[in-house]
């Protein structure tokens, strides 16, 4: 009987450690940060007028895709795309992130949420969705696909 009650213990270990090996990794807070401080400093660079950090930050076979807009397909026509769009900023305009999520599975990643930029007294100028994917190549992340939409359509000038 005491054979027995030890191999019952005996499988029952066994099956708790090959169970717990098999537990699903943490989830990588650290890649989903990382793409965090990517978005911010998307939005920081293109209201501050540094183009390079923006345009660093997409994979040379990149996609954007503007509302309104041909896409922007690789850096040479995402730097025009922005550099365009930077003209129009006013000084003190600045961009906020609202129901921000980030996901990663792997080497590929996403966000998504709503953008509003508001000028130097915090009023709203403009809002739009977006969903930008980005892939991890040799440890760096970058955007592949890029797109947002006007909630208020831009009226002609």
């Amino acid at each position: 009987m005491h054979a027995t009650i030890r191999s019952a213990l005996t499988v029952a270990i066994l099956t708790t450690t090959v169970a717990c090996s098999l537990t699903a990794p943490a989830p990588p807070h650290g890649d989903r940060a990382a793409i965090q401080s990517l978005s911010k400093a998307h939005a920081t660079a293109f209201f501050s007028g540094d183009i390079d950090t923006i345009v660093s930050a997409y994979a040379e076979d990149a996609v954007v895709i503007p509302p309104d807009a041909p896409a922007a397909q690789g850096r040479d026509a995402i730097r025009k795309l922005f550099a365009a769009s930077m003209a129009t900023a006013k000084p003190g305009q600045s961009e906020v992130f609202e129901n921000y999520v980030v996901e990663v599975s792997g080497d590929m990643g996403w966000d998504s949420g709503v953008a509003k930029v508001k000028d130097a007294n915090g009023t709203s100028v403009w809002s739009g969705h977006f969903l930008a994917t980005w892939r991890k190549k040799n440890g760096k992340w970058q955007t592949v696909r890029d797109m947002w939409t006007n909630d208020v359509p831009v009226k002609p000038n």
